[in-house]
């Protein structure tokens, strides 16, 4: 039988906001559409159990809570020119294409900084190399109780306090991220998240946003990565002129049962209704969908900001690969950067946190359907299947 659960009010979240942080909400059409759009779609699609009903309250209560303070910190926040003469490197790709070794990677160059987990969870105050971080351990709390509800998620993504992570949970913020998707069935949201118009300004908010991260340290550059900069990256590139994007390929028949695979253990934790084949279908069609959109977008601004890598090609030779993107950048590979990437290596073999196992039928996909559907990605970029 179906879960019955009070439905989420948009009302009650943003007053519970307000007594957290301390911060009266201004108004905000924008971002109040997102959240009646999203609330709404939970309300009538997400299917929510009990537990689903308490993490989606959680989780939102974080996110309008730290939506608050940000608001307040960011309104007369100081920008400099150094801020604009930093370059910024985006890692895409689809899932399982090498995307979270390359990120790993190239952040161990001490001239480079990153998005931390306990900062996308809790990016007010900005973090500073002197001050103890409360956040750490907040974010911790959240670690421990995502294993005790998923131990087999280490598998698909580890996490720590001070890993670093994905730009998504700072869109998490202006409510347009797919990641609110991959955990729940909302299909109204992804949809209408697909079709909005101003992810330029999003993109805009979440440069400022970094800029507000990384006030405090000295670095050259930041190493960025998310999948959803595939589905918007015409978006990215204007709100970055002088962005370089390292495009990271696989044989799609890898990639998406990946995807669908990560999606379904996540939303067995939200709902009792999660139907592997269901699952299937809604991301082979979504991944189709993006990567031509992104192509698209590829094809109209050319290759010159880009840099494409096989998978095969980064597992079998990772530090050959990193410095061809430092060369292709204009950016020092140093005796330094070299030492500490194959001491990295050396402690991090592929499969440490154990293996993830997926397969096609498992989700109701055909081998031969994917060859074919993504003939038109794989034939462009001359991708090994």
């Amino acid at each position: 039988m179906q879960h019955e659960f009070q439905r989420l009010n948009k009302e009650h979240l943003i007053q519970e906001a307000e007594r957290r942080s301390k911060v009266s909400a201004k108004r905000n059409t924008k971002f109040e559409e997102a959240l009646e759009i999203l609330i709404e779609s939970i309300n009538r699609e997400a299917r929510l159990n009990s537990l689903g009903q308490k993490l989606t309250i959680a989780n939102f209560t974080r996110i309008v809570t730290n939506k608050l303070l940000l608001d307040r910190e960011l309104e007369n926040f100081p920008k400099s020119e150094n801020d604009e003469k930093k370059k910024h490197l985006f890692i895409v790709g689809l899932p399982r294409t090498g995307t979270t070794l390359l990120h790993n990677l190239l952040a161990l160059d001490l001239n480079s900084y990153y998005i931390r987990l306990c900062d996308g969870q809790f990016p007010v105050p900005a973090s500073h190399p002197d001050h103890t971080e409360k956040k750490i351990a907040k974010s911790e709390q959240i670690i421990q109780k995502m294993y005790e509800l998923t131990p087999s998620l280490s598998k698909l993504h580890y996490f720590k306090p001070t890993s670093l992570e994905e730009c998504g949970w700072l869109f998490e913020y202006q409510l347009l991220d797919p990641s609110f998707h991959l955990r729940m069935h909302v299909p109204t949201y992804y949809n209408w998240l697909l079709a909005y118009p101003r992810h330029l300004e999003s993109y805009i908010k979440y440069r400022d946003l970094l800029v507000y991260l990384g006030q405090h340290y000295s670095f050259n550059h930041w190493i960025l990565k998310g999948p959803r900069h595939l589905i918007f990256l015409k978006a990215l590139l204007n709100a970055f002129p002088n962005a370089g994007i390292i495009w990271l390929h696989r044989d799609p028949c890898q990639a998406i049962p990946s995807m669908c695979s990560l999606s379904h253990l996540l939303r067995s934790n939200y709902s009792d209704v999660s139907n592997p084949q269901e699952i299937g279908t809604i991301w082979f069609e979504a991944i189709l969908k993006n990567l031509r959109t992104a192509l698209d977008t590829r094809r109209t601004v050319g290759d010159e900001r880009f840099y494409d890598l096989q998978y095969s090609d980064l597992m079998s030779n990772p530090i050959q690969d990193v410095t061809k993107i430092y060369s292709h950048f204009g950016l020092t590979f140093s005796p330094e950067m070299e030492s500490a990437v194959k001491s990295w290596l050396t402690n991090n073999p592929q499969n440490k946190q154990g293996k993830h196992e997926y397969s096609t039928q498992q989700f109701g996909l055909e081998v031969e359907t994917i060859r074919k559907e993504f003939a038109f990605y794989t034939d462009y970029f001359n991708i090994p299947i």
